[in-house]
């Protein structure tokens, strides 16, 4: 997964296509051959040009599509180059990385700030935070810890600590000790200790809830009384249930072979409240790093068995938004 191509296609769900720009540039800069990224750069510059009127931006925006048809062939580009004649993509030059080179700047912590803070949608915050973590890039190491000391939502404060640790060349010891002067640590527990514990520094001991940093280990068994229990507690089926009916099934089969532990977590707990996290703790569906357990497993694999066309969906989603998934090539249509 290319991290820099999911940070533009979130700025580009909420409308900010100058800095969705910059996030695509970066991930060409990654992965030169990502047709997906090159595809997503130009139907980015298309959007540009409707807001600025500026034509060779739509230009640009077609010599990236040229880009990425190239690359694998590609329908959702062919059906914009079809759009015109031979003569006109002729005499477009097909992109390539020194084209698009000036587009990719630095972003000052306070552009971030401000560009964040006009987010429409919680969860695009919250998978903002932890693609830019996952990144390692340390010209976001400064919104990270803005986003853990003054968020005002638990779930990307959460987010945000969780991958702070990939930033411990930018030394975090003054950070952590601020946070705990300004009585921060208890309501980041327990990923506050779960940090700590991933530094391997002396400084961290004095500081670490080893009730927190010592989590089951992920690869607990289970024998076959408890596993059959926990299928049949209805309270932990409707949990789980709940937490995935809003996404792809497709794309929850496809992690769930590939036993993705990190997104299927994230889709378990997605605005739940710690009450819900705890609750999901307890009946040994995660452990306290966010790995889910074999029971958790189990409980994904009765969850995929759901003919989703029969009355059973329509009982939870009664209780449930349902949020319409999109493909990458969906949020340029």
């Amino acid at each position: 997964m290319n991290h820099y191509e999911q940070c533009g296609l979130i700025f580009a769900k909420e409308n900010n296509f100058f800095t969705a720009t910059n996030f695509f540039c970066r991930a060409i800069e990654s992965e030169p051959d990502n047709a997906i990224s090159w595809f997503a750069l130009g139907n980015n510059f298309i959007k540009l040009r409707e807001l600025s009127q500026i034509d060779d931006l739509y230009w640009l925006g077609i010599a990236c599509l040229k880009k990425s048809y190239e690359l694998d062939r590609n329908e959702f580009s062919n059906n914009i180059l079809k759009t015109h004649n031979s003569n006109d993509l002729s005499n477009i030059s097909t992109a390539n990385l020194g084209m698009i080179s000036k587009f990719k700047v630095e972003i000052e912590n306070k552009k971030m700030i401000e560009d964040f803070s006009k987010f429409q949608s919680e969860d695009n915050k919250i998978a903002l935070v932890m693609h830019l973590g996952e990144t390692k890039d340390n010209s976001f190491f400064e919104f990270l810890k803005y986003c853990i000391s003054k968020g005002t939502n638990p779930h990307v404060r959460f987010a945000a600590i969780k991958r702070i640790p990939f930033y411990k060349n930018q030394g975090l010891q003054l950070f952590f000790e601020d946070l705990i002067s300004n009585n921060k640590q208890a309501e980041l527990e327990p990923y506050f200790s779960i940090a700590l514990s991933t530094l391997n520094e002396d400084w961290v001991k004095k500081y670490i809830n080893y009730e927190y940093a010592n989590p089951n280990n992920h690869n607990k068994s289970f024998n076959k009384e408890e596993i059959y229990a926990s299928l049949k507690n209805d309270e932990v089926r409707a949990t789980i249930a709940l937490s995935l009916i809003k996404y792809d099934k497709n794309e929850i089969e496809k992690l769930f072979k590939e036993k993705n532990h990190k997104t299927l977590a994230f889709y378990l707990t997605n605005n739940m409240n710690n009450e819900g996290l705890n609750f999901l703790i307890r009946n040994d569906i995660l452990d306290l790093k966010g790995n889910i357990l074999e029971i958790g497993w189990k409980h994904i694999e009765e969850f995929l068995k759901i003919d989703f066309k029969n009355e059973k969906k329509n009982q939870i989603e009664k209780h449930s938004e349902k949020i319409s998934e999109k493909k990458w090539w969906e949020f340029w249509k």
